[in-house]
């Protein structure tokens, strides 16, 4: 092993378990650990005492993904940020009188489509085990903490939060009650404006009616509340309430990446089944890999989801990869068919990605 020394600002996921959320007037309060013991999928590890010297001389900001004009809150007070055997303990304050804190922030917090924490720092100094490719950083600068969606460490996920509920815990909406016609798998859909021509088609004007309810698979809290309604599945067609292929689709990225109730993975498996393709989920409720009639079908967001999940790829590649991939179903890949071709073109372009990722990560 030896010490290396390079200079430059890196990001780092941390696993991170909220312990506890709370607001007052002036603020919404978040703490938990950001635990940095653990080898990520990088093959690195942070001892819990690489930033130590760090927190002595200065106090990390912040930052809503890791945008540097972004600053959305601060360790709550000279013990916002402490190490301890575990790791990186945050308490975090996010000022109400900022409008984005207000309206975007806190509300992804809540809905926990935001679960995850990034470190940006410099390193200072590590250890490399030549034989394992191991790095272990023994001191770090650390600059800010980022609230982020898409993490490169898959342990980097909220475990729990005590005071919300999520969709886990809420209300599964019975499979008989879900539309029974089917849109074509090409349709796209945009689930903002599909609400808003759902709730304009239910007459639901002040709040969800049983119409409105059956365009959704969960329902997470209090089902008075049209923000609780969660996965939805069907839009507005010539009038006729219709289950949207792509939308299932996207509820299968989500149940796969983030695990969800057993009953969840049983309607999508059920509406699978209902259109011609193979159930997503084992009866152990554990997902399958996913089909090239999804792919074919995806909308871009949904598909990058899909190729970050396991951290083969980093956002940027799969994000690259999901263009080409649907550049190339729409010249030359009917939707729904299988093509040697297409396979292959995947399989190329992460070769390519995952060969970069290695050869950067070799260098640094």
């Amino acid at each position: 092993m030896s010490i290396e020394k390079k200079s430059g600002t890196l990001y780092m996921d941390l696993p991170f378990e909220v312990k506890e959320m709370s607001s007052d007037d002036e603020y919404f309060y978040f703490e938990g650990y950001g635990s940095t013991a653990d080898l990520d999928q990088v093959k690195d590890i942070t001892l819990p005492t690489s930033m130590a010297e760090s927190l002595l001389i200065k106090t990390p900001v912040l930052l809503w993904q890791h945008s540097s004009d972004c600053p959305i809150g601060m360790p709550r007070d000279e013990n916002g940020c402490t190490i301890d055997s575990k790791g990186l303990y945050v308490r975090g304050k996010l000022p109400l009188a900022d409008d984005f804190v207000r309206g975007r922030v806190v509300p992804q917090l809540k809905c926990r489509s935001v679960k995850s924490m990034s470190i940006g720092y410099q390193p200072i100094e590590w250890n490399r085990d030549l034989k394992t490719g191991i790095r272990t950083l023994t001191k770090i600068d650390l600059w800010e903490i980022s609230l982020v969606t898409f993490p490169c460490n898959t342990a980097a996920q909220i475990k729990e939060l005590k005071s919300l509920s999520s969709i886990d815990d809420g209300i599964i909406i019975d499979k008989d009650n879900l539309p029974k016609k089917f849109a074509e798998k090409s349709y796209r859909w945009e689930s903002a404006d599909a609400e808003k021509r759902v709730r304009s088609w239910s007459g639901s004007n002040d709040e969800p009616n049983d119409k409105y309810k059956s365009a959704f698979i969960a329902v997470s809290g209090d089902d008075s509340e049209y923000s609780s309604y969660k996965m939805q599945i069907g839009d507005i067609i010539d009038g006729e309430l219709k289950a949207i292929p792509r939308a299932i689709f996207s509820a299968r990225v989500a149940l796969t990446i983030n695990g969800g109730d057993p009953k969840s993975k049983s309607i999508i498996n059920d509406l699978y089944k209902d259109m011609g393709i193979e159930q997503p989920f084992d009866d152990n409720g554990t997902a399958k890999a996913f089909f090239q009639v999804e792919i074919s079908n995806m909308r871009k967001s949904d598909l990058t989801k899909a190729l970050r999940h396991g951290n083969v790829l980093s956002a940027d590649s799969a994000s690259m990869v999901a263009s080409a991939l649907l550049k190339h179903t729409e010249t030359s890949t009917p939707v729904g068919t299988e093509k040697t071709d297409f396979v292959e073109e995947l399989k190329k372009l992460s070769r390519i990605t995952q060969n970069a990722t290695e050869d950067i990560h070799g260098r640094i």
